[in-house]
């Protein structure tokens, strides 16, 4: 956990949420300190607002991929990318700030210490990369799938694949094509830039 803690701790962008302190007290006490972020999840924006219009999708993504882009230049992968790890924070002058947040699950691709589990089942399975279900190796890869996704739920207000339980919902992301936007959404050619 310290070692993960210290990686994102490295981590400066703007859209990516601070660590500001972490360590150990004793053998058995760790800890974290993140910056406070006031606002509400897309999770919540999406669940309360309904599906989204194009730019203001993009806007929230590219801030997302920037916080990404510098994870992945770091040699990281978060794993855990989901609505509810996406705070969207009012400024103040109208517009929507992004912070990514909870890099609980986030994996150095160049790091190799010999503790095993580091590939299994980790995540939320509706934002799931097929590779992550099948408890193989993730890499940046991983995180554009569960982009993807978070993108297809905040435009059709709904998720890809979903099933009666995890397993369902694990099967459609291994075993079915992803549902057509145009099919929900026939107005998204009016957002050239999504």
């Amino acid at each position: 956990l310290l070692r993960e803690v210290a990686a994102c701790a490295r981590l400066r962008h703007p859209n990516t949420i601070q660590i500001l302190d972490h360590g150990a007290v004793g053998s058995n006490l760790l800890y974290m300190a993140m910056e406070l972020v006031e606002g509400r999840t897309l999770h919540h924006a999406i669940r309360h607002d309904g599906p989204m219009g194009g730019v203001r999708l993009v806007n929230i993504m590219r801030q997302l991929c920037l916080s990404l882009r510098e994870a992945h230049d770091a040699g990281m992968v978060h794993r855990d990318l989901k609505p509810g790890n996406v705070m969207l924070v009012d400024p103040g002058d109208g517009s929507e700030f992004v912070k990514l947040l909870d890099f609980g699950l986030v994996k150095e691709l160049h790091f190799d210490d010999g503790l095993t589990g580091m590939d299994g089942v980790v995540g939320s399975p509706t934002y799931m990369s097929p590779e992550q279900i099948g408890g193989q190796p993730t890499d940046m890869r991983s995180d554009i799938y569960s982009l993807g996704v978070i993108m297809f739920t905040a435009l059709a207000g709904r998720a890809p694949f979903g099933g009666i339980n995890a397993v369902a919902t694990m099967c459609g992301h291994l075993n079915s094509p992803p549902p057509p936007l145009h099919a929900d959404l026939p107005g998204l050619v009016e957002c050239p830039s999504l």
